[in-house]
């Protein structure tokens, strides 16, 4: 039942607004949207059972078992920084420069650091972590 106010008339719920037009959001959210998602999962999904097992790999590899312990602790908090640096410039690159720059600024660091990595990292394939040692030794 209604209100009713001292010496008035019933007070009704007011009336439901309108039906809204779409806006154009809802249209691109959908299909755009799922293929944006899909493109992502897929991502992530070659991304993980391929190249990111990598650097992990290298990475427990490369040191004397003295410093290994020590050396993968400070790589990893080094990956962890950058990942934060990435995260945290992002949005601010993005406006100052726009997404188009901003994506080809991180991608010309990431083939700098491919190039450097190209001429840098010698192969450790089918060696033991004894030769892999001494691939890393500083020469004198």
């Amino acid at each position: 039942a209604a209100a009713v106010p001292p010496g008035g008339p019933p007070l009704a719920p007011p009336p439901a607004p309108p039906p809204r037009p779409p806006s154009g959001n809802e249209a691109v959210c959908g299909a755009t949207g799922w293929l944006s998602l899909a493109g992502m999962v897929l991502y992530l999904l070659a991304f993980g059972l391929g190249m990111s097992p990598i650097p992990w790999t290298v990475n427990s590899e490369i040191y004397p078992l003295s410093v290994r312990s020590l050396c993968v602790g400070i790589a990893t908090a080094t990956n962890w920084t950058v990942n934060f640096v990435v995260a945290a410039s992002f949005l601010s690159l993005e406006q100052a420069m726009g997404a188009a720059a901003t994506f080809w600024m991180y991608g010309a660091f990431a083939a700098a650091g491919l190039v450097w990595l190209w001429f840098a990292l010698p192969e450790t394939a089918n060696k033991s972590l004894e030769e892999i040692e001494k691939l890393f030794e500083r020469r004198s």
